[in-house]
């Protein structure tokens, strides 16, 4: 997510790191005008989640890149546990998302279409040190969501754990049988 407080608007997806095909999936968006209340961003936030849950309903890491202490409100009025994303590197997070659409890497969803609108509207000021705003995207937030997205999700931990084979199995493969002797 990327809270935009008063001045920007705020902006979230939610991604999926495909462990099989080394991917990453952009499932579900959404935008939010400039002083949205914090409840009803928490509230776009958790609805995205359930939407998404059915799919893939077991690893879920929120970050958003929002004051600490909206971060603070957000856990102690709401339930709602966020951590900051990474911000050192603008560039070179753009640079990443970049590589992850050239080599196929990142795939988003027809649905998401405040991301999709963004993604091809977004355009660098003339000093190439900060990004247009628009009526339409704001400071780029959509994007933005999608680049701590990008940098934050957990490409290396497997979803799919190692076969251990229980007692009960050797009755049915009688292959690992001679394992035991």
């Amino acid at each position: 997510t990327d809270s935009g407080g008063s001045k920007d608007k705020s902006a979230g997806c939610i991604g999926i790191a495909d462990f099989k095909h080394d991917k990453f999936l952009i499932v579900e968006d959404f935008m939010l005008d400039a002083n949205t209340p914090s409840r009803e961003i928490v509230a776009a936030a958790r609805k995205l989640e359930t939407n998404a849950q059915p799919d893939y309903p077991d690893r879920l890491s929120i970050f958003a890149d929002a004051p600490p202490q909206m971060l603070l409100d957000w856990l102690n009025q709401f339930g709602y546990l966020a951590q900051l994303p990474l911000k050192d590197d603008l560039q070179a997070a753009l640079n990443a998302l970049r590589l992850g659409f050239q080599q196929c890497k990142v795939l988003i969803h027809p649905r998401c279409k405040s991301l999709i609108g963004c993604l091809k509207s977004t355009r660098w000021n003339n000093l190439r040190s900060d990004f247009v705003r628009s009526d339409a995207f704001g400071h780029a937030d959509p994007l933005m969501a999608l680049v701590y997205a990008n940098r934050s999700i957990n490409r290396t931990a497997n979803p799919y754990p190692a076969y251990i084979p229980r007692h009960d199995d050797q009755l049915r493969n009688p292959y690992i049988t001679h394992l035991d002797k």
